[in-house]
């Protein structure tokens, strides 16, 4: 499975969902996070097990975000929406930007690269995230 990198700073968990995310009552459709969720999971080609592998949490916690019996914890959501390919505002809100499509494009092309085109890709990325 390929590394992810977070942004884990508070500012990333701020704006105008942080405090409707904080407040159960706030947040309009549960269901619509769980279905989120999984349509994204679903996309990125990982089980359950495997999405609660890369979070470093039980699958049983997966299948409760997805069933609407609960929700992430909001000091994970930055991470489980770099694993799932959109920004934080996506996933919580369900807003969708041309850049989370076109980051979710890259993303269900990564698992189709192999070889040398995985590398070049790689070293692609690299540098652009040092240029950003």
């Amino acid at each position: 499975m390929p590394s992810v990198q977070v942004n884990t700073c508070s500012s990333a968990l701020g704006g105008s969902f942080g405090a409707a995310y904080a407040q159960p009552g706030r947040l309009a459709h549960m269901e619509e996070l769980a279905d989120r969720i999984r349509r994204l999971r679903t996309r990125r080609g990982l089980s359950q097990a495997a999405l609660a592998s890369l979070m470093g949490i039980k699958p049983a916690s997966v299948a409760e975000w997805e069933l609407g019996d609960s929700r992430p914890a909001m000091h994970r959501l930055p991470k489980l929406a770099a694993v799932l390919g959109v920004s934080v505002t996506a996933l919580v809100q369900g807003t969708h930007t041309e850049e989370d499509a076109r980051r979710e494009e890259l993303v269900g092309i990564l698992p189709r690269l192999e070889g040398e085109a995985l590398d070049v890709l790689l070293r692609m990325a690299k540098q652009l995230a040092r240029a950003a």
